[in-house]
């Protein structure tokens, strides 16, 4: 009950960082890494074998995400203030 309630959580937070995306990189990127975080401390609890190729295909997605954004919202401040 309480395994799956947290996946939806995940989940939810998950899509909120992809829908904030649109307007705010930096907010969407600690959204999407915190999910990353968030899946790894959920499958260390309650996967029972393999731990690590668990998290490779739940939640490092969401961490190359988290980073894409990261840079991409650098470059956007970078581009900013050089204009």
């Amino acid at each position: 009950m309480v395994a799956g309630i947290l996946i939806g959580v995940l989940g939810i937070i998950g899509l909120t960082g992809c829908i904030v995306s649109w307007w705010r990189e930096q907010l969407a990127a600690i959204l999407l890494a915190l999910t990353a975080v968030g899946f790894g401390i959920h499958i260390g609890i309650y996967a029972g074998r393999n731990h690590f190729l668990a998290w490779l295909m739940i939640g490092f997605p969401y961490l190359v995400a988290a980073m894409l954004l990261f840079f991409s919202w650098l470059i956007s401040r970078k581009i900013a203030i050089a204009d």
